[in-house]
């Protein structure tokens, strides 16, 4: 796991609250979105469990000019200004009994706020719901795995202005112990400045 130490960052973490392009759509749901990408970002089970080694994040990701999403395209800035990576598949695998439980104990607090907001999820009785929030449809949303126990691991997925993905991210305590309260920001990196979601871990 890389750790870095960017005080700029954290210093921008409670400006972006207010920034015009980030937008609170659930209690742990957070948006972004410009002229070219959209990021929603879920982390119920991680705001309410974060005295664990591993955090959680449910993200979906579309853009208007063709791009990969990779692991290592996410990030996650913590309030003392250092920077986590993400796990390579080595940590994965190394920490995958915790982290497998982690994701046991996510399962029933998963929502569909991320597949609502692409409408890749339409609830009984509300079919439009895609079209009516700006969605794709369902048959343009990809899941992806970027960390599996055994077999494949999808390492990238494209995403277009015709397709969305639906990615877990995890990051790896750099302390090896529990996330303490406070705010962090998720990093989606790439061409220009990277797409920076405010993260509230209560």
């Amino acid at each position: 796991m890389r750790v870095t130490l960017t005080w700029a960052l954290a210093l921008l973490t409670g400006s972006a609250l207010w920034a015009s392009d980030i937008t609170q759509i659930g209690r742990a749901t957070v948006e972004y979105r410009n002229d070219d990408l959209r990021v929603v970002a879920a982390y119920d089970y991680s705001q309410r469990e974060h005295a664990e080694p591993w955090l959680l994040f449910d993200v979906g990701v579309t853009a208007q000019r063709a791009r990969w999403l990779r692991p290592r395209d996410f990030a996650l800035a913590l309030p003392d200004g250092r920077v986590v990576e993400t796990p390579t598949q080595a940590e994965w695998r190394r920490g995958r009994g915790e982290a497998t439980a982690m994701l046991q104990r996510a399962r029933p607090m998963r929502t569909t706020t991320v597949d609502t907001a692409f409408g890749c999820a339409y609830p009984a009785g509300v079919p439009e719901i895609g079209r009516r929030s700006g969605g794709l449809g369902r048959d343009a949303c990809v899941y992806r795995a970027f960390w599996k126990l055994q077999g494949r691991a999808d390492r990238y997925v494209a995403v277009n202005r015709h397709r969305a993905a639906r990615v877990d991210v995890l990051f790896e305590s750099p302390d090896g112990v529990d996330w303490p309260a406070g705010e962090y920001m998720l990093l989606l990196r790439g061409e220009g400045e990277p797409a920076r979601l405010p993260v509230v871990l209560q």
